[in-house]
């Protein structure tokens, strides 16, 4: 019987609070923590976001379009988020400002730029050309059964010069006749603000392979290593618990018809991007483990 993705991330909740180990860890906050978890959505089934709090579904989307152009700058992902006009409003924060503020300005970097973090090893690993996505794209037309259709964010020479080391490090897509699959791989899981977030921005992205390569999207996995939840999140983990989940199954995602091509999506805004029928609780505020 397939359990949605709600039932799964609350019933991960749980187990994290029943049977967790207290850690301390490098932000000194303190965590509970599991590793090895597997999380798996059909989505021909429902559209995976998580409704016992609202999720910002344009931060979300904003933040995946930023990676795919490539980008480390704050300021990109300011103007993706908020419009051009506000790309260096500082008053409007993204989810990234706080990294910038204390982990990049500390590594000697200004203007908003983070080093070479997500996007940067997407599009051009290693500042070698490389650029992967477009690398993925072409083995999945030329040979779709290929098991190399792999996508990796973790680049040991250039760690050290991250503003944060990529905690979801490496994807793979699988391709089954008229069906896409994609299972990413995650190292470090913020399971109570990180993780719906990430559920949701993977699910995007196998949206836009599949309509790259039409296909149907069908399931996304997520392989889970440390799987965590903070000591200052556990109220509102118990929150979500006590909230009865919402229905996805008619939850849907609307891309721009006219989007095709990886440059299309290099051009997108998140106005191209509508979730439709996603109902939801009420938001919770978190405080981000810097």
């Amino acid at each position: 019987m397939y359990t949605s993705i709600n039932k799964q991330y609350l019933n991960l909740l749980d187990e994290i609070l029943t049977n967790g180990q207290e850690h301390i860890d490098r932000t000194n906050v303190g965590t509970i923590s599991l590793f090895g978890e597997q999380i798996k959505c059909d989505m021909r089934k429902e559209f995976p976001i998580i409704t016992t709090k609202k999720i910002n579904f344009n931060a979300v989307a904003a933040e995946l379009l930023w990676f795919l152009k490539g980008s480390a700058n704050v300021n990109e992902l300011r103007e993706l988020t908020f419009g051009e006009e506000n790309s260096r409003n500082e008053n409007k924060k993204t989810i990234w400002d706080a990294n910038y503020d204390n982990q990049a300005k500390a590594l000697g970097y200004t203007n908003g730029y983070l080093g070479p973090i997500y996007g940067k090893q997407w599009r051009d690993f290693n500042d070698s050309g490389l650029d992967q996505i477009k690398n993925v794209i072409n083995e999945a037309k030329e040979n779709p059964s290929s098991r190399r259709l792999l996508v990796s964010a973790w680049n040991p020479l250039q760690i050290k010069d991250m503003a944060l080391p990529p905690c979801h490090y490496g994807f793979q897509l699988n391709i089954d006749d008229e069906f896409i699959d994609l299972s990413w791989t995650q190292r470090s899981v913020d399971c109570v603000l990180g993780l719906p977030f990430n559920i949701t921005s993977y699910a995007i992205l196998l949206s836009i392979f599949a309509r790259i390569l039409d296909k149907t999207p069908r399931f996304l996995v997520g392989q889970l290593g440390n799987v965590h939840i903070y000591n200052n999140h556990i109220e509102n983990a118990k929150i979500q618990l006590e909230r009865e989940p919402f229905s996805t199954e008619n939850t849907t995602l609307q891309i721009n018809h006219k989007f095709k091509t990886l440059e299309d999506f290099e051009n997108a805004k998140i106005e191209d991007f509508n979730l439709i029928n996603y109902k939801h609780h009420p938001f919770l505020k978190f405080s981000m483990a810097i």
